[in-house]
């Protein structure tokens, strides 16, 4: 049992869970857990998604609210009516989508991405600038949701990005994001300590 002393929730943890918290307490890192539990064949699948719940719930977030810093723009981009429209479904979709768990956010997303062509970094930028200029929430803290947002613009005009959803541990922040050719697209310097450890392709 997991509790929030400051809020008063409380989390009944699985085998996985709790072999996990047991880590982490010893002194142990988020990716140093999944690593330990993919050893071992009944966990190895959940491994990632159960580390990554976990320290949200320990940070006092929820999934589809994780931590991260505002955007940094340079104005917003020129849409068209019908574009603006598309780029405010993606949005809508994604804040559906994250509101999921992680397991299920990523068999949607490797559903949605199979035989779209690969991204290029201006494509991908492009469609992340469309969508934080429709949405105040994908521009501020909303990394998660602006993440899949731009991945989903980028499969309606036929590419992908590679999603990645993962944390950094020193300070504690989880964080989502798109890559290009090994690139984080539109991010600060810092995301190069984030740990990616749910990523769509794999």
């Amino acid at each position: 049992m997991l509790l929030n002393t400051r809020t008063g929730h409380c989390w009944q943890t699985n085998n996985t869970g709790a072999c996990v918290l047991e880590h982490l307490l010893a002194g142990g890192t988020g990716t140093s857990a999944a690593d330990e539990l993919r050893r071992r064949p009944s966990a190895a699948d959940r491994a990632a998604q159960d580390t990554l719940v976990l320290l949200s719930i320990a940070q006092g977030s929820e999934t589809g609210a994780l931590v991260s810093l505002p955007v940094a723009r340079d104005g917003p981009a020129q849409l068209s009516f019908v574009r603006r429209c598309l780029v405010l479904a993606c949005v809508a979709m994604a804040r559906v989508l994250t509101a999921r768990a992680p397991r299920i956010l990523c068999h949607v997303l490797e559903t949605v991405r199979r035989g779209a062509r690969p991204a290029t970094e201006p494509q991908a930028a492009r469609a992340r600038h469309a969508v934080v200029t429709v949405s105040a929430r994908c521009a501020g803290n909303g990394c998660l949701q602006r993440s899949v947002a731009t991945a989903l613009l980028c499969r309606l005009q036929g590419q992908w990005p590679q999603w990645c959803m993962g944390v950094r541990t020193e300070p504690f922040r989880a964080h989502a994001w798109v890559v290009v050719d090994g690139f984080p697209v539109g991010e600060p310097d810092d995301i190069r300590f984030c740990q990616p450890m749910l990523t769509v392709p794999r």
